[in-house]
């Protein structure tokens, strides 16, 4: 039997938005840690791994919320 896929994104676009202010929410959170993690930080030292994990975690965040905002068009 053939799968249906789903498009939960497309298919209902309060869903989405609810989505996309969750995943912009989740976005300042990461850019505080960012922060907050970088000023602690001597300038003889290099960042943290941390840095690099929440960078790395921040793009994942604003690469699906993109995915999002594109599925509506």
């Amino acid at each position: 039997m053939p799968r249906k896929k789903l498009n939960v994104a497309s298919d209902c676009p309060g869903h989405r938005d609810e989505l996309v202010a969750k995943l912009e929410e989740v976005d300042r959170i990461i850019r505080v840690e960012i922060r907050r993690e970088v000023a602690s930080v001597s300038r003889d030292t290099f960042a943290s791994s941390r840095v690099a994990c929440l960078m790395r975690a921040r793009a994942d965040v604003q690469s699906a919320i993109t995915s999002l905002l594109g599925a509506s068009h």
